[in-house]
Protein backbone atom coordinates (compact mmCIF):
# COMPACT_ATOMS: atom_id res chain seq x y z
CA UNK A 1 0.00 0.00 0.00
CA UNK A 2 0.89 3.39 -0.59
CA UNK A 3 0.62 5.84 2.45
CA UNK A 4 0.14 9.34 1.22
CA UNK A 5 1.22 12.70 2.92
CA UNK A 6 -0.62 14.54 5.78
CA UNK A 7 1.37 17.42 5.11
CA UNK A 8 0.15 18.21 1.68
CA UNK A 9 -3.51 18.77 3.25
CA UNK A 10 -2.23 21.18 5.84
CA UNK A 11 -1.25 23.41 3.11
CA UNK A 12 -4.17 22.35 0.90
CA UNK A 13 -6.16 24.24 4.38
CA UNK A 14 -4.35 26.75 5.14
CA UNK A 15 -4.19 28.07 1.25
CA UNK A 16 -8.31 27.79 1.80
CA UNK A 17 -8.03 29.55 4.73
CA UNK A 18 -6.02 32.38 3.56
CA UNK A 19 -7.87 32.89 0.50
CA UNK A 20 -11.77 32.73 2.68
CA UNK A 21 -10.09 35.68 4.49
CA UNK A 22 -10.22 37.95 1.45
CA UNK A 23 -13.96 37.54 0.71
CA UNK A 24 -15.56 40.86 -0.66
CA UNK A 25 -17.78 42.63 1.77
CA UNK A 26 -21.82 42.39 0.92
CA UNK A 27 -25.08 42.98 3.10
CA UNK A 28 -24.11 40.58 5.64
CA UNK A 29 -20.66 42.45 6.93
CA UNK A 30 -22.68 45.82 6.05
CA UNK A 31 -19.60 47.56 3.83
CA UNK A 32 -21.41 49.31 1.33
CA UNK A 33 -20.13 51.76 -1.30
CA UNK A 34 -22.34 54.90 -2.17
CA UNK A 35 -25.58 54.66 -4.18
CA UNK A 36 -25.18 50.64 -3.21
CA UNK A 37 -28.56 49.22 -2.59
CA UNK A 38 -29.57 48.31 0.74
CA UNK A 39 -31.92 45.45 1.21
CA UNK A 40 -34.48 46.25 4.03
CA UNK A 41 -35.76 42.74 5.54
CA UNK A 42 -38.89 42.80 7.87
CA UNK A 43 -39.59 40.24 10.39
CA UNK A 44 -43.05 38.04 11.40
CA UNK A 45 -45.45 40.14 14.24
CA UNK A 46 -46.11 38.05 17.10
CA UNK A 47 -45.45 37.45 20.73
CA UNK A 48 -41.56 36.48 21.54
CA UNK A 49 -42.88 34.49 24.17
CA UNK A 50 -45.00 32.16 22.12
CA UNK A 51 -42.94 31.69 18.88
CA UNK A 52 -45.66 29.43 17.36
CA UNK A 53 -47.70 32.36 17.17
CA UNK A 54 -46.57 34.42 14.01
CA UNK A 55 -47.93 36.60 11.62
CA UNK A 56 -46.73 37.96 8.30
CA UNK A 57 -45.48 41.49 8.65
CA UNK A 58 -47.57 42.81 5.81
CA UNK A 59 -50.89 41.21 7.58
CA UNK A 60 -50.95 43.78 9.37
CA UNK A 61 -51.47 47.97 7.77
CA UNK A 62 -48.03 48.92 7.16
CA UNK A 63 -46.77 50.15 3.83
CA UNK A 64 -45.26 48.35 1.30
CA UNK A 65 -42.47 49.26 -1.04
CA UNK A 66 -43.43 49.60 -4.53
CA UNK A 67 -40.13 47.59 -5.51
CA UNK A 68 -41.58 43.85 -6.30
CA UNK A 69 -39.09 41.24 -6.03
CA UNK A 70 -35.43 40.37 -4.86
CA UNK A 71 -32.66 38.65 -6.80
CA UNK A 72 -31.97 36.97 -3.79
CA UNK A 73 -33.00 35.51 -0.25
CA UNK A 74 -30.69 33.70 2.18
CA UNK A 75 -32.82 31.48 5.02
CA UNK A 76 -30.37 30.19 7.66
CA UNK A 77 -31.20 27.58 10.31
CA UNK A 78 -31.55 29.56 13.04
CA UNK A 79 -34.35 31.39 11.21
CA UNK A 80 -36.11 28.54 10.68
CA UNK A 81 -35.96 26.93 14.21
CA UNK A 82 -36.44 30.21 15.62
CA UNK A 83 -39.98 30.72 13.68
CA UNK A 84 -38.17 33.81 11.70
CA UNK A 85 -39.86 34.61 8.32
CA UNK A 86 -38.08 37.06 6.85
CA UNK A 87 -39.84 38.97 4.11
CA UNK A 88 -38.85 41.71 1.81
CA UNK A 89 -39.56 45.16 2.69
CA UNK A 90 -39.85 46.58 -1.38
CA UNK A 91 -38.17 49.92 -0.25
CA UNK A 92 -35.65 50.94 -2.90
CA UNK A 93 -33.16 52.27 -0.52
CA UNK A 94 -29.85 53.06 -2.02
CA UNK A 95 -26.24 53.92 0.78
CA UNK A 96 -25.99 57.60 1.32
CA UNK A 97 -28.93 58.94 -1.43
CA UNK A 98 -31.62 61.28 -0.08
CA UNK A 99 -34.73 60.15 -1.15
CA UNK A 100 -38.61 59.93 -0.04
CA UNK A 101 -39.49 56.27 0.13
CA UNK A 102 -43.12 56.57 1.23
CA UNK A 103 -45.94 58.35 2.19
CA UNK A 104 -49.12 57.57 3.69
CA UNK A 105 -52.14 59.34 4.51
CA UNK A 106 -53.71 58.28 7.77
CA UNK A 107 -57.47 58.57 8.67
CA UNK A 108 -58.88 58.26 12.15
Amino acid sequence: MKCRSVGGWYVVAAVVTLLLAFVGADEHNHMYEDHEEIVLWMNTVGPYHNRQETYAYFSLPFCVGAKQSINHYHETMSEALQGVELEFSGYEIDFKVHKRILQKQIVV
